[in-house]
C-alpha cells in the first residue's frame, strides 16, 4: 500500500524553494495517486512533469503498484488554500456561502480571517440600476469559491 505520508513529503522536498504548492493529495484504492499544484504564477505541464518524474524516482514499482496522476486543480475545482485566494485577486468569483446564498463578484483581497469582494447590487427603485458595493466575507461563512471565466 502506497504511504500517503511518504507522498506528501516527497510532494514537499519537490516543491520546496520553488513559486508552487500541494492543494491537495488522495489516495485511492488500488494505489491511484492523485496530486494537485498550484503556483503562484501558475502551473504548467512540465511542472507537472517534473513532479510525477521525482516522485516516481522515489517509489519502487516492485513493492507497490500504483497509478500516479500529477495535475492543477483546474477551474472547476473549488478554492482551498488561502494561497490559491491571493493568487486569484482581480478575478471574478463565485461564493456559496454556508447558506447556499451565491454571490459573484471581483476579489479584491484574502486576509487571514477573510475576503473582500466588489459586487454589483441593485439600486432599490431603480429597476435596471446597479451599484458597486465592497463586501466582506470570513473564511467561516464560505461554504465553496471558483474563480468565474469572464469574457
Amino acid at each position: 500500500m502506497v504511504d500517503n505520508l511518504q507522498i506528501l513529503e516527497l510532494v514537499h522536498d519537490h516543491l520546496e524553494g520553488s513559486d508552487k504548492f500541494l492543494v491537495e493529495l488522495k489516495v485511492k484504492a488500488g494505489n491511484k495517486i492523485m496530486v494537485f499544484i498550484d503556483g503562484d504564477q501558475g502551473v504548467n505541464v512540465d511542472d507537472c512533469i517534473q513532479l510525477s518524474r521525482y516522485i516516481e524516482s522515489k517509489l519502487n514499482r516492485n513493492v507497490d503498484d500504483y497509478a500516479l496522476e500529477v495535475s492543477s486543480p483546474g477551474t472547476e475545482q473549488p478554492l482551498k488554500l488561502r494561497r490559491q485566494y491571493i493568487k486569484n485577486t482581480g478575478r471574478f468569483v463565485k461564493v456559496v456561502k454556508n447558506d447556499e446564498t451565491i454571490i459573484e463578484g471581483q476579489l479584491l483581497s484574502s486576509g487571514e480571517e477573510s475576503i473582500d469582494l466588489l459586487v454589483q447590487v441593485p439600486i432599490p427603485g431603480k429597476k435596471f440600476k446597479k451599484e458597486e458595493k465592497n463586501i466582506s466575507l470570513t473564511y467561516a461563512e464560505i461554504k465553496e469559491t471558483k474563480v468565474l471565466a469572464k469574457f
